[in-house]
């Protein structure tokens, strides 16, 4: 399996994707906080960073062999807090507009290979309308899109909801991934 992680922060996915996939391997990640990418290549030190989202080209897209594409793009303008912030501004915001380069680069990918799966994840805590415009985009964009709410709990020792938007169907009862209070701690 080869998968390709955006907005990758310090690499949730893939400590997932590693630990119940056999022999995966990242093409490439996007991310740009230097801390972040810091503890990312502590664990993952041979995976290439694309760098800014925004700067991505289509041509290091086209040279990509890609089986799954994972994202959480930021929700700093669409999360429960965002308001008490004072930047509730959806979609529209600097940094939960980003959202639109995560569809620019999905789009890339699937003129060049249909069979291509994604996971989409952020914060269920967004108003209705919100999820309501990014299933909407994703459906008119994608075939066979679902929407998947998790709490994290379910797999961990952190209860948080998050919204999962997925070209495949997600059957909770096969879920493996289990966490446990030594991995948060290590």
């Amino acid at each position: 399996m080869k998968y390709l992680s955006l907005f990758s922060g310090i690499g949730g996915f893939e400590y997932a994707i590693h630990k119940t996939l056999n022999n995966p391997i990242c093409v490439g990640f996007s991310e740009i906080d230097k801390s972040a990418i810091e503890i990312y290549l502590s664990h993952y030190p041979t995976h290439f960073n694309l760098g800014d989202i925004t700067k991505i080209k289509k041509s290091q897209i086209k040279s990509l062999d890609i089986d799954l594409v994972v994202s959480g793009f930021p929700c700093t303008n669409l999360s429960s807090l965002s308001a008490i912030r004072g930047d509730n501004s959806g979609l529209d915001g600097k940094k939960s507009g980003l959202f639109y380069s995560l569809l620019k680069i999905l789009s890339w990918i699937f003129s060049y290979n249909k069979n291509v799966k994604f996971i989409i994840e952020n914060n269920n805590s967004m108003k209705g309308e919100w999820k309501d415009t990014i299933t909407n985009i994703l459906k008119t964009n994608f075939n066979n899109v679902y929407i998947n709410v998790f709490d994290n709990a379910m797999f961990g020792v952190q209860s948080r909801k998050r919204i999962l938007w997925t070209n495949f169907k997600i059957n909770k009862d096969n879920i493996i991934c289990q966490q446990t209070w030594n991995e948060v701690l290590e």
